[in-house]
């Protein structure tokens, strides 16, 4: 037999199952991979100077792996595994500007799911974004997290959790979670989760009260260049304003925090400018007098608006501008002029408990898929707040913090 076709009817034997196989097989591996090095002033501390840093940090950077399998009648059934991954070696060590989850370091930590989609819609149980966290990007263009980070002062974080913990943020990958999300009918489209929680501390396996849980629904609306959207959602016995749900003490029991959010963006050719209203409250469940509780509820809101410019061919130019007013209501008890929870400093409404944080951020993009980033950020705290850029140690009360930084982000 010709040597040339020897040699191409023993690669065809290797190459038609493969081939079948790619055929038959529909998963697919996608990521980002995203990395920054920044240096920042991180102020005065609550027990004197902070060091001025210059560090490496890699929020959002994931890989992921998804398939799906039509099972006929138009149903699919589907998975999502997507994990988190770090470029700088550091494994397991927490990320200062990425706050370290239950999730950090686990096989798929990130979004990761199991459903059934149809026309119906999509219905999947996992660990999943909140409506809240679904729909905010699609308004707020800028960074969630990192050095430019808008939403530990817009939202309290974005970050992977579970029931009960980090009660303040209210942008989440919720852990636990049963989820739909409606088909887009007329430019509409909704979703709706709740979790399962998992724990309910001092309490019989046939108690409800005090089990922590989770409740969110969105609706969005696109049009074209028009976005509209809203969420709400509901943390019932997280106890934020008293401690972890994890140790809830019968006073404790029986809260309920709420949060919503209205948003819109609007694309004006080349430029794409974006506004959100978040209110977020929180439930004492405790009344005057009770030892350690907290002696009234308390609420914080905040607004931001964020402008994106495609300039011209690889030039693109970000900026995002975000305020928290004063929060209202509760402090604890023989705590002084006030108490931290989260990010937030709840004085009794005596005020000067809000910030103002901006960003701007210039990017060249070399391709759809690859990009370098410039850029700066900076905290300014009223007398009484101690807000931080992205996860910097929090500063004394009124101080306030700065940030430059530059990336590299790359998508497959």
């Amino acid at each position: 037999m010709n040597k040339k076709l020897m040699t191409l009817a023993v690669a065809g034997a290797f190459v038609a199952p493969a081939a079948a196989f790619a055929q038959a097989s529909n998963v697919q591996i996608y990521g980002t991979a995203y990395i920054e090095y920044g240096y920042g002033k991180q102020g005065v501390g609550a027990v004197g100077q902070l060091n001025n840093i210059d560090l490496m940090a890699t929020p959002g950077s994931a890989i992921g792996f998804k398939g799906e399998e039509a099972l006929g009648g138009g149903l699919s059934g589907w998975f999502q595994c997507e994990s988190s991954m770090d470029f700088r070696g550091a494994g397991s060590q927490p990320q200062p500007m990425s706050t370290p989850t239950q999730n950090s370091g686990i096989l798929c930590g990130r979004n990761s799911a199991l459903g059934f989609k149809g026309s119906f819609g999509n219905i999947f149980a996992g660990n999943w974004d909140t409506p809240w966290k679904q729909y905010s990007p699609q308004v707020m263009g800028s960074n969630e997290t990192g050095f430019l980070g808008v939403s530990t002062m817009l939202y309290g974080n974005s970050t992977s959790t579970n029931d009960g913990d980090n009660g303040t943020v209210f942008e989440r990958r919720q852990g636990n979670s049963l989820n739909y999300i409606s088909p887009t009918w007329g430019g509409f489209s909704g979703a709706v989760q709740i979790s399962s929680p998992q724990r309910s501390a001092g309490l019989s396996s046939n108690q409800t009260v005090g089990k922590p849980r989770l409740f969110g629904i969105g609706l969005n609306y696109t049009n074209g260049p028009l976005i509209v959207m809203g969420s709400y959602e509901s943390h019932t016995n997280f106890n934020t304003l008293n401690g972890s749900s994890a140790t809830p003490s019968a006073a404790q029991k029986g809260t309920t925090d709420t949060g919503y959010l209205l948003g819109i963006a609007y694309q004006f050719g080349p430029v794409k400018a974006g506004a959100v209203y978040a209110k977020r409250n929180f439930d004492s469940g405790c009344t005057t007098g009770l030892p350690g509780c907290l002696p009234g509820d308390a609420s914080v809101s905040t607004y931001g608006l964020n402008l994106d410019w495609a300039i011209a061919g690889p030039h693109e130019l970000k900026g995002a501008i975000i305020r928290a007013n004063s929060t209202t209501g509760g402090y604890g008890l023989n705590t002084g002029l006030g108490t931290t929870v989260g990010n937030l400093v709840f004085n009794q409404g005596a005020g000067s408990t809000g910030g103002t944080f901006w960003n701007i951020e210039y990017l060249y993009n070399f391709s759809k898929r690859t990009r370098l980033g410039f850029g700066y950020a900076t905290v300014n705290n009223d007398a009484n707040a101690k807000y931080a850029v992205g996860n910097f140690t929090a500063p004394a009360a009124g101080q306030n913090q700065s940030a430059f930084m530059t990336s590299i982000k790359s998508t497959f």
